[in-house]
């Protein structure tokens, strides 16, 4: 029986992702890397600490885009247009609610993401769902990122929970296979914006409201 989920942020919780891309788009006009597409970024979607998702960014850039800053233009300037997300603006509808219901019937609940500690706790207290969480955790705490299973296996140890008990809800390939190999089942939110593979999951649905219906329908 499932007693205690546990959520990506981004993508799940928060439509950033597409608002990255966007601001992406804005970035490579300003700079003048109009060749570019903005989606060779959709490698970085889920991409935690220690990991590098560049090596496939520039297998479809130009040759020389390896050695003429591209990367460090592209970053610097990116980061001088925002500090974060308005998140409050990105948080999926049905959120907010469905966490309340989870709650209400005796889930416990974990975010287990891979940003910055200060940006996960700034994403949940903007869209006031912080309090929901029994526990919140940062991908930088550990030593391997998504898809190595260590955050999920350490918000199940804090929940006093074994894998069975346990369902991730994840949208990006690295936090699916992060589940899988936690030994846990995987609730996905699908993706029709990037072509990301989730063929690993479990169970897939379009919002957390869906999994919300399934998870009362089918634990008890």
């Amino acid at each position: 029986m499932i007693k205690g989920l546990l959520f990506d942020l981004d993508g799940v919780l928060v439509d950033t992702e597409i608002w990255h891309i966007k601001l992406d788009e804005v970035c490579l006009k300003d700079l003048g890397y109009d060749d570019v597409d903005p989606m060779v970024f959709v490698s970085l979607i889920g991409a935690g600490k220690g990991m590098d998702p560049w090596e496939n960014i520039y297998k479809q850039l130009p040759d020389d885009y390896r050695t003429n800053g591209f990367k460090e233009n592209f970053r610097n300037y990116k980061s001088t247009l925002f500090s974060y997300p308005p998140f409050s603006e990105l948080i999926f509808p049905e959120v907010r609610e469905s966490l309340k219901t989870l709650k209400n019937n005796g889930y416990l609940l974990a975010c287990c993401s891979s940003s910055k500690p200060d940006y996960i706790n700034k994403a949940l207290r903007d869209c006031d769902i912080y309090q929901y969480f029994d526990v919140v955790l940062s991908g930088h705490d550990f030593t391997k990122s998504k898809p190595d299973p260590e955050i999920y296996l350490t918000a199940m140890k804090k929940l006093n929970l074994v894998n069975d008990e346990c369902a991730v809800i994840e949208d990006s390939s690295y936090g699916i296979e992060a589940g899988k190999n936690a030994g846990m089942e995987v609730l996905c939110i699908r993706d029709h914006f990037f072509n990301i593979n989730q063929t690993r999951a479990d169970y897939m649905f379009e919002n957390l409201k869906e999994i919300t219906d399934f998870l009362l329908s089918n634990n008890n």
